[in-house]
């Protein structure tokens, strides 16, 4: 699967970029295991007193690549409840989102569970909020998950010229690591 290349190519750290999760989770995420990982992820949730909003979003991530996208629409609100107040509303989802801290991953995961209902301008703009949210340095793991989002869509045409663009974006900037990592994924696809 794409993501999971783009993952793999990402980790050079102990944890997948903008999650958060146990490392006996994390193996089993990373060695495509979805069952399990939901399982864990469920686990995990259930032993915290509060769960946190990446172990919610994460195993939103993972049920909707299960396609159990009711339960990982509702995984990602709570997601989105956990972290700052206000309320955004598209594609038909009422969202209150962020009470206690932004979050990315949260967005993530709204996106993904809706373009798994076919909901393809939800998820973009679900998606988009992920960039407000963030932090400068998961610019480029965001930009590549948002290639994934259009390219999955089926407009896999605009995803691969998106591509191109920040390669040779990245290029004219002399930015050898993300030349290579763009030049990766479309090497890939």
């Amino acid at each position: 699967m794409l993501y999971n290349a783009l993952i793999r190519q990402q980790l050079h750290a102990p944890q997948l970029p903008l999650v958060q999760v146990s490392d006996e989770t994390l193996k089993s995420w990373v060695q495509d295991d979805p069952t399990n990982t939901e399982m864990l992820l469920t686990e995990e949730i259930a032993s915290a007193s509060s769960p946190s909003h990446s172990l919610l979003a994460s195993r939103a991530l993972i049920r909707a690549r299960l396609k159990y996208l009711a339960l990982a629409i509702n995984d990602a609100k709570e997601a989105s409840l956990h972290s700052h107040h206000s309320t955004y509303i598209f594609a038909h989802v009422h969202l209150k989102s962020l009470q206690v801290q932004s979050s990315p991953i949260g967005h993530v995961a709204m996106a993904v569970a809706l373009l798994g209902q076919g909901d393809r301008e939800g998820a973009l703009c679900a998606f988009d909020l992920a960039f407000h949210d963030c932090e400068p340095h998961d610019n480029r793991i965001l930009l590549l998950l948002k290639f994934i989002i259009v390219f999955e869509s089926g407009n896999q045409e605009e995803a691969i010229l998106r591509v191109e663009y920040l390669a040779t974006r990245a290029h004219k900037d002399n930015d050898d690591d993300a030349t290579y990592l763009y030049t990766q994924v479309l090497f890939r696809v």
